[in-house]
Order: structure tokens, then C-alpha cells, then sequence
């Protein structure tokens, strides 16, 4: 393969930093046979000698391959090229290959004699406005030849072709108005259609012509074959070709830097490019187009055009207006088709940049405010990647930063969680050792301990309780609180904030929404009804756990909510709970000691005892895993009779005036149901007598035997049946 000689590159280098120097591919027929010519090598060697000559660097190959768009041919069953052998190429003759191995910008198709001899009609190469072309016609196999080698232009293949020339066909002796037809209708049609962008896979200014036929004597240049050039025929195709590319610009250069740094508003610069033909000669005369694509710059001169000087140069100058990043662009419309890209920063003030992390997760964290202490206002937010930068300090002046981020800002559902209220109480207690970061999470009263003051804050907001004003709970604390840099002229890094949210003792803020997981866990629920009153009880099985938040959810038209309270065994735990009348509720629960089994019951009472009725509960966390969405839904025809004794809880339950007591017995018998002081001493016998199987409620005024009113305090419920006995504790308030 051919490049250009040592001696052309060492000039180049002189004149600055080679931007483009365009590859020529030659491809065609008469390059790979010169029948007719004495050297039986045609027209090639002298076109290679040219080319060489001028430092070009290029290629010649014959096109055939296993695919039909590139055989080439325009005689069916004739592949171009396929006896191919001679200087300036490697024998190659799949022009696939040799486009994605040589990569030209620029391919030269000559035409043949042979190539339009064919009962073939000549065109026209398109019946449907160049969207497909005719199989039929030698003009339409030729456009679709040249559409298919565009691909490495169009981007489909590659994007290194820039232009592709077909040749005009030499005359051939007795066809001479054959010869011409297929002239006019590759230049007047193929040439002009592509040139109008009427042809969809030919890109405007890419397809051109260059004229053989008309340079072409019948009477001088045929060898006595009638068909083949002679000496003089290729002597004369050969100069076609190489006088087209001896004047042709095919090398563009930067003559400055392409990046400018550290320029001021004021600043003045100036940029230029230098244009050679091939042979290394300057090219006068050729017109360059400066471009401001954008950015704070302007020309000192209105005119976007310059034309190149004896020397071949051209050169504009900028004047910088103002602080930010401009693109200047120098294009010069040929072969070409280039541009070269000049990037100008400019500032007067300091560009401070840095990034904001995450204490426990090294997570970004975006939407926080970087302010400029001194000048009270803020230079940037974070982004996406927790990242600032930007312009506002200005020059030669101390300052100081410091982050800041709203309140609630950028905080989930699982964010804090009462998982977070539970390693706060252990920590309390002994059972947990937090890190100094997760106590300063956890200190959300701020008053220098970490509590079971502040787990119960924590609790409270899980379910959406307010708290007073004193406790901090979802508030942003940055560490270090500033960041202090002296002056500068240029651009500052500061070392990484680290962001911490109050609450989040676990450290598992996240900007985004949790992955459903299950976990380790099952969670199960048992639905019962007793009359118009359904019991729903939670269940977690399979392993331990600390903590549960959940949100409940109903229709207020079908259930009406009673109550709702801790499973036996979870004495140790707090439960907390806020509902609405609009039907849904959040519950938190925690405790210091791992748990296992039931969690909590709720009372509803059924408005509609022939209406199916549902409970959805979602979103629902066990710890810190989010589980899958549980609903719970009772149809009329199923309800039915608890299959063992219970004592449910009493509603409502710290009470006052009166509470409602249910219960419900397994089978008929004898039942006595007694109110009892925290002594074991008798208050009330509510109940004593037989009783039917099933759910059965009554209300206490908080007086005993007597009628007289008992005083506030916690008292013992107890139900005894033959078999069984079972207690259960009430607070009156008074």
C-alpha cells in the first residue's frame, strides 16, 4: 500500500500539525489491463508515476468481492478488476476490505469502454426519484455502485469517504452517440440529482464528474483494436486525471493552537489555517469560513469569509467578551471538506469545583447548594453525580464555601425508618455500639445523648407525627461545615463534603427508592371476623427482627378502624400509630431484643357485613428490607367462628368514659369475665353465667360492683371459661 514519502511528511511537520491529507482510491477497469498500450500496463504507470510526484498518498485496487453492490460490474457476470496485478496496490480486489483497511477520503471510479458494452440500455438510472435505482440500465447499476461505497460516508459502513468521482467514458469507435448518452445521463442526471440532494443515498456534494470523453481524439488515441487506447489514449487519460489532482487542495493545517486558556474578558487572539495542494505548493486564493458556533467571542472584523494568501494562509482574529467556554470553527469547503475546531476558556473569576459524598454510602448526593460565604449568595447546586463547578468568586479575593441542603430534601420512605429508632435504643442500653457518625445521626434533639428520648422521636416520625422544634429529624449537616481557600486566578478543587442526614442512624440513605426484596423474612396475615368486627393479625416468621413499618389502607365506606395493638411477647417493644378517617394508618414498631412470630393485631369494624371488604398494606418494611405489598380481603361467605378463646384488645384503650370489651369463645359454656385492681383485688364482675359459642362484646363505665367511679389507673381484665383463662390490661384516665 502507498504513502507518502519521508520527504513530503518532514515538510509538513515544518509547517505546523498535519490536520488532513486526503487518501486517494482509484478504482476501475482500464487501471488493471492496458490492452492496446505498449507496455501492456495502460495508463496506470504513468498515473502512479504522478501521483507519486506529488507526494499523494493513494491506492489502486479493482473492485469485484462476494457481494453484488460491490463486483463492480456493468456487464452481468463481468467482475471489474479480478485479472488485477501491478504497481500502486496490494492485488486486493473486495473493495470492502480495502475501504475499511485504507480508509480513503477520496474514491475515483474510471469508466471503461468495455464497462458499457452491453445490450443494456443506458438509463435512466432511476424510475422513482433516486430511491431505488434499475437493475437494467448500465446508469442504474452504476448509481448503485457509487450509493454503496457512499456507506463510508453516510456513517452506515464508516464516515471516511468524503468525495466519490466517476470518470466519463472514453469514446469508442462506431459508438460514439452511445458513449455520449451515457456522458449526458451521468452528468446531467446522476451528477446534477445528487448535487440538488435529490437523490436519498447520494449525499449532496459528494458525487462529482471528471470529463475524459470530450478530451478524447477517436482518430489519434485508438489502438488498431477499434476498442483500446493507445500509447497516446492513456498517455491522455493519465493527464486527465493527474492535472485534475496536481492543483487540487488536499491538505489543511492549524497554524495556531487549538486551545486557549486563562483568557480575560478584553483579550484578543488570533487564529489561522494554511492550505497545500497535493504536491506541497500553497493554495492561493481558496475561501476559508470562520465560524463562532458559540462561547463569549466575537471577530474584530465582520466578514465570516477569508480567502487563503500567496503563502496559503488565512487568519482571523477573536476578541473575548465574556467568561465561559467558545468554539471557533475554520472550514474550507473542497475534497476536504474540513474543519478545524479552536476551543477558547475564558474567566475573570475563580471556577471552584468539588463534589458532595454521602457519610456511610459513598453515594452522590445532588441538589445541595455550595455557597460563597463572603458574597452571601451561592455559585452552584450538585448534580446528579454530587459534583459543582462553576464561575461566581471573583480574582485575587480569600473566600469560603459551604454546602447547604433543605430540610426533607431528597428523603424516601426508607430514608429513616423506626429500624433507626431500634439501634438508637440499643445503643441506649448497652446492646449497640454505634459509630461517632451514626450518634450524631441519632442525636436528633441535639442535646449532646443518644436516648431512648431520641428513639421515640425517630418512632414518632416514621408514622408522621410532629415533634417540636427542638428535635432536628431530616435536617442536613455537611462535614467540614466550610471550606476556607486563599486567593487565586484560576481553578480551585476543594477536598470532598460529607453529608449526613439527621435520623438516618443506619446510614442507608438513598436517593432512590429501595429494590422490593423479602429477604430473610415471610410475612403472613390472618384475617378473622367476629360478628361486624374483623381482626387482622401480622405475622413474621423465619427469622428475627427488630423493627416493622408498615401503611394500611381501606376502603372508609366498607371498614371503620377500631383499634390496634402489640402481639404477646413484644412487651418490650414500642408501638406507634397514626390513622386517618380517610382510610389508611402507618405503624411503627421496635424494640432492643430481636422478636419473632405475631406483630400486631387491628380491629376494624364491617359497615357493609354483605360487601367483600380488602386491606392493603404498602409500602411495608421489615429492618431495612421493603417486602412485597400483602392484601387481605373478607368475603361474607367466609367468615366464621374462631376455632379457639380470645380476648381482644378493648377500644378504645387508654379510655376514659366507657371502652367496649370483646371476646369470643370457642364453644358454649360457663364464662365469667372480671375487671381486677394491679393488687389482685376484685373491682367488676362484668359477666358470669353460659354463653353461646362466638364473638360477644360489652361496655365497661369504669365503675365496680357498687356503681361507684374507680380511679385512673392500669387494671386486669381476666376471661374464664371451664378450660381456659385469660388476661389482658386496660388504662383508665380519668
Amino acid at each position: 500500500m502507498k504513502y507518502v514519502r519521508l520527504i513530503g511528511l518532514l515538510l509538513l511537520i515544518t509547517m505546523g500539525t498535519l490536520l488532513a491529507q486526503s487518501r486517494i482510491l482509484m478504482l476501475g477497469n482500464s487501471i488493471t489491463a492496458g490492452v492496446g498500450s505498449t507496455s501492456g500496463t495502460g495508463f496506470r504507470q504513468m498515473l502512479y508515476d504522478q501521483l507519486e510526484s506529488y507526494n499523494y498518498d493513494f491506492e489502486f485496487v479493482g473492485p469485484s468481492g462476494s457481494e453484488d453492490h460491490l463486483k463492480g460490474y456493468f456487464i452481468p457476470g463481468v467482475q471489474i478488476g479480478q485479472f488485477y496485478y501491478g504497481p500502486g496496490g496490494t492485488a486486493q480486489f473486495n473493495v470492502s476490505n480495502v475501504l475499511n483497511a485504507y480508509r480513503p477520503n477520496i474514491v475515483m471510479i474510471h469508466l471503461g469502454t468495455n464497462d458499457l458494452y452491453t445490450d443494456d440500455s443506458i438509463g435512466p438510472y432511476s424510475v422513482d426519484s433516486g430511491t431505488t435505482f434499475e437493475d437494467t440500465t448500465i446508469c442504474g447499476r452504476l448509481a448503485y455502485l457509487c450509493a454503496k461505497i457512499l456507506e463510508w460516508h453516510n456513517g452506515i459502513q464508516d464516515t471516511c469517504v468524503q468525495m466519490l468521482f466517476v470518470s466519463a467514458i472514453v469514446p469508442r469507435l462506431g459508438e460514439e452517440r452511445r458513449c455520449l448518452g451515457f456522458y449526458n445521463t451521468v452528468y446531467y442526471n446522476i451528477d446534477s440529482d445528487s448535487r440538488m440532494g435529490r437523490i436519498p443515498s447520494i449525499s449532496p456534494n459528494t458525487f462529482r464528474t471528471i470529463d475524459q470523453f470530450n478530451s478524447f481524439d477517436i482518430s489519434t488515441m485508438i489502438s488498431p483494436d477499434s476498442i483500446h487506447p493507445n500509447d497516446t489514449g492513456y498517455e491522455n487519460m493519465a493527464n486527465v486525471y493527474g492535472n485534475y489532482w496536481r492543483n487540487f487542495p488536499l491538505q489543511y493545517f492549524s497554524l495556531s493552537n487549538l486551545e486557549y486558556t486563562g483568557k480575560k474578558t478584553g483579550d484578543q487572539i488570533q487564529i489561522g489555517v494554511r492550505i497545500l495542494k497535493g504536491t506541497g505548493a500553497a493554495f492561493n486564493g481558496m475561501e476559508v469560513r470562520f465560524k463562532v458556533e458559540e462561547g463569549p467571542v466575537t471577530f474584530t472584523t465582520p466578514s465570516q469569509f477569508e480567502y487563503t494568501t500567496a503563502e496559503g494562509i488565512a487568519e482571523k482574529t477573536i476578541l473575548v467578551t465574556g467568561e465561559g467556554v467558545a468554539r471557533i470553527t475554520a472550514t474550507v469547503k473542497s475534497t476536504i471538506n474540513k474543519s478545524i475546531t479552536f476551543t477558547v476558556w475564558s474567566q475573570d473569576h475563580v471556577f471552584v469545583q468539588g463534589e458532595v459524598a454521602y457519610v456511610a454510602e459513598n453515594q452522590a448526593v445532588p441538589n445541595t447548594v455550595i455557597e460563597w460565604v463572603e458574597g452571601a449568595e451561592s455559585v452552584d447546586t450538585t448534580d446528579a453525580s454530587g459534583l459543582f463547578g462553576a464561575s461566581r468568586i471573583p480574582l485575587n479575593e480569600d473566600f469560603t464555601i459551604r454546602p447547604w441542603k433543605e430540610q426533607w430534601s431528597d428523603v424516601t420512605p426508607s430514608s429513616i425508618l423506626s429500624y433507626d429508632a431500634s439501634l438508637v435504643a440499643r445503643h441506649s442500653v448497652g446492646l449497640e455500639i454505634l459509630s461517632s457518625n451514626a450518634q450524631q445521626a441519632g442525636d436528633v434533639n441535639t442535646d449532646g445523648f443518644v436516648d431512648m428520648m431520641d428513639a421515640l422521636y425517630i418512632g414518632r416520625y416514621a408514622v408522621g407525627m410532629t415533634s417540636p422544634g427542638s428535635v432536628h429529624i431530616g435536617e442536613w449537616t455537611f462535614s467540614p461545615e466550610t471550606q476556607a481557600h486563599g486567593a487565586a486566578i484560576d481553578t480551585v478543587t476543594f477536598p470532598v463534603f460529607t453529608a449526613m442526614l439527621t435520623g438516618d442512624v443506619k446510614g442507608g440513605w438513598q436517593s432512590s427508592a429501595p429494590k422490593i426484596n423479602p429477604g430473610l423474612w415471610e410475612i403472613t396475615p390472618v384475617p378473622e371476623q367476629y360478628g361486624d368486627t374483623l381482626s387482622v393479625q401480622l405475622l413474621i416468621t423465619e427469622a428475627d427482627w427488630l423493627s416493622t413499618d408498615f401503611s394500611y389502607h381501606y376502603d372508609p365506606t366498607s371498614l371503620k378502624f377500631l383499634s390496634i395493638d402489640k402481639s404477646a411477647g413484644l412487651d418490650g417493644f414500642q408501638l406507634l400509630h397514626k390513622s386517618s378517617i380517610s382510610g389508611e394508618g402507618r405503624v411503627a414498631l421496635f424494640g432492643i431484643n430481636p422478636a419473632r412470630g405475631n406483630m400486631v393485631d387491628l380491629r376494624f369494624l364491617v359497615l357493609n357485613p354483605d360487601e367483600p371488604a380488602q386491606i392493603l398494606f404498602d409500602p411495608l418494611y421489615i429492618e431495612t428490607t421493603r417486602m412485597n405489598p400483602t392484601q387481605v380481603v373478607v368475603n361474607p361467605e367466609s367468615s366464621a367462628h374462631p376455632v379457639q378463646l380470645v380476648l381482644h384488645p378493648n377500644y378504645p384503650n387508654p379510655f376514659n368514659a366507657s371502652t367496649v370489651l370483646s371476646y369470643s369463645l370457642e364453644k358454649s359454656g360457663k364464662v365469667r369475665l372480671d375487671v381486677q385492681n394491679t393488687l389482685g383485688q376484685q373491682v367488676a364482675c362484668l359477666i358470669e353465667g353460659h354463653l353461646e359459642a362466638g364473638s360477644h362484646s360489652i361496655h365497661w363505665n369504669g365503675t365496680d360492683d357498687h356503681g361507684q367511679a374507680v380511679p385512673s389507673g392500669v387494671y386486669i381484665l381476666t376471661l374464664q371459661t371451664q378450660a381456659q383463662r385469660l388476661v389482658r390490661k386496660i388504662n383508665l384516665i380519668r
